[in-house]
């Protein structure tokens, strides 16, 4: 049966393909973080995990009350080059970079904890699961967007006014509610 006799043509197979790319490059990458932190012995990881932790919480905390801090990121768009190509490829090659998270912008600081958890837990099914749901509800997210300012996930309009925009004019409350979730996370541990 072909996508169109199920109904998955134009931008609901973009949307569909987007955030099947990003689930696939995120798990991935947390199969190989798990596989590198199983190779780390057991009380080492928990202490890193703690110091991490700790860290991290009162970072958040210090990011919540002064306001946003500045943090490490590879400032990048993905290729406009794409769009002009298909929205196949634009879906994927979009789709892979937001899934692994460090090959585009981070916005937010709670990305640092998914590749230390997937790393953490040592085991590349528990990576597969943090870095494959991050990397799906990264791209689910930017698909809501979407769909919420131009009414479907349409992609036409990228070289005048790039896709990120929907995303980043509601960067704000999104860093304040994942900084919130972060120290939350970090208060757990700790």
């Amino acid at each position: 049966m072909s996508g169109e006799e199920r109904g998955l043509t134009g931008t609901a197979a973009t949307a569909l393909w987007f955030i099947v790319a990003g689930v696939l490059t995120g798990a991935l990458c947390g199969a190989l973080l798990g596989m590198a932190g199983g190779r780390i012995l057991t009380g080492y990881r928990v202490a890193a995990i703690w110091l991490v932790a700790l860290f991290a919480m009162v970072w958040a905390a210090a990011d919540l009350v002064y306001g946003p801090l500045r943090i490490p990121q590879r400032d990048r768009q993905t290729e406009r080059a794409w769009v002009g190509e298909g929205s196949w490829r634009w879906a994927l090659g979009t789709g892979a970079m937001l899934g692994s998270g460090a090959l585009t912008r981070i916005a937010f600081p709670l990305w640092y904890v998914v590749p230390l958890a997937a790393a953490a837990f040592g085991k590349p099914t528990v990576g597969i699961a943090i870095f494959g749901l991050y990397g799906g509800l990264r791209c689910a997210w930017s698909v809501a967007l979407l769909y919420a300012k131009r009414g479907k996930c349409d992609v036409s309009g990228y070289r005048s006014e790039p896709v990120a925009v929907p995303v980043l004019s509601r960067r704000y409350w999104a860093r304040r509610i994942s900084t919130g979730y972060l120290l939350f996370l970090c208060a757990t541990v700790v």
